[in-house]
This record gives structure tokens, C-alpha cells and sequence, in this order.
């Protein structure tokens, strides 16, 4: 699944690598992108087309996502505050929580200049991605910030299952799950827990 943002768009040149691939989508810019390509089998949402944002939205588009299944959703996010994110349109919030709902699992794609931006609408969390990439130029404050925040998550959430299962030394699955990472695509990262390097 991919949705509307120009970052998650630039994914679409990417699959070209795989054999067959399926890509849902309520863009229509990913669907002038894809349409002509033999090895992807397009799905359209349909709904609301709205013009300005060069998409489908609302209540057809949040059904047909809710009757589908995908493994993987590809977001983005206008505005990035902390570990949280936004965006100004209820309507692509909902769109949004509709995807990620519909996926095993949710990829956030991010360039730094977000950390700038501002939005009204909040529609995730740090710790509801699987992954999330980051481009190279990104304030070292704004990384070591979402370091300290996944990490105290993540020491939150030990002492919370020391508690609960002291005797227990099998993973965690439900933790497992709701734990992200954190990918920056850098040549020097601080060292943090749960977080991986990723090199251009």
C-alpha cells in the first residue's frame, strides 16, 4: 500500500526490481506512475477525488481499504513534532489510519525538513511503524530526541514485563510488534537501542 505523499511516490521507481508486485493506492499520481508497468497490478481505492491533493478520500476509500489486506503500508508525514506526526486534512488522517489498519506492517517515510514543519492533525505515533527512514540531513538534535524517546519507551516496557513475568524468558511478542526502528540513512549515527543504521 501506498499513499498519497510525494516521498512515499518515490517508491514507485523502485519496483521495477520485482517480478509481480501489487500496490493499493489511493494516489493518482501513483497511478500515472504504475499503470503502464507489467509487473504491478494496480489497485485504485476509489472515493472522493479530490483535486488539490491528487487523490481519493473518504467514506468509499476508508470501506474499500477496510476490505483489504496488504503486508507492507507506505506513509509519509507533512509535519513531524517530537515522536509524534500530522497532518493538516482530517480527511488524509483518516486515509491514513485506514492503510495502516489494513497492513501487517507500516513503513513511515520521512525527510528531515519535516522536523520543521507543523501540521493540525495528529495520525500516528513513533511506535506504531515497523520502520522508519529518514533522509541524511536531519538536526542531530531532532535524531538524539528520537533516541531518547524510543529508548525510555523501550525501558518502560522492560521493567513493566520484569514485573509481570519474572520467570519468563521468551520475547515478548506483543512488545515485538509495537516496537519501532528507527532507520537513518547517515554515515555517523549515535549508538541507541532498537534503532539500526542504514547506508545510502
Amino acid at each position: 500500500m501506498l499513499d498519497d505523499g510525494t516521498t512515499t511516490l518515490l517508491l514507485c521507481d523502485e519496483l521495477d526490481t520485482i517480478e509481480h508486485v501489487t500496490v493499493i493506492s489511493n494516489s493518482l499520481a501513483v497511478c500515472e506512475k504504475l499503470r503502464a508497468k507489467p509487473n504491478v497490478q494496480l489497485v485504485l481505492t476509489g472515493g472522493n477525488c479530490t483535486d488539490t491533493l491528487q487523490g481519493f478520500y473518504g467514506l468509499i476509500c476508508e470501506q474499500t481499504l477496510s476490505r483489504l489486506r496488504a503486508d507492507w503500508a507506505f506513509l509519509s508525514a507533512p509535519a513531524a513534532v517530537g515522536s509524534a506526526f500530522y497532518h493538516q486534512d482530517q480527511e488524509v488522517v483518516r486515509m491514513k489510519r485506514a492503510l495502516m489498519a489494513s497492513a501487517e506492517r507500516s513503513v513511515l517515510l520521512l525527510t528531515a525538513s519535516k522536523f520543521q514543519a507543523r501540521a493540525l492533525n495528529h495520525f500516528a505515533d513513533l511506535t506504531e511503524f515497523d520502520r522508519i527512514f529518514i533522509d541524511r540531513i536531519m538536526d542531530r538534535r531532532d535524531a538524539e530526541g528520537l533516541g531518547d524517546r524510543e529508548r525510555q519507551r523501550c525501558e518502560d516496557d522492560d521493567r513493566r514485563n520484569a514485573l509481570q513475568d519474572a520467570a519468563e524468558h521468551d520475547e515478548d511478542d506483543d512488545r515485538q510488534r509495537q516496537e519501532a526502528v528507527v532507520s537513518y540513512w547517515a554515515d555517523e549515527m549515535p549508538t541507541r537501542p532498537y534503532f539500526i543504521r542504514v547506508t545510502a
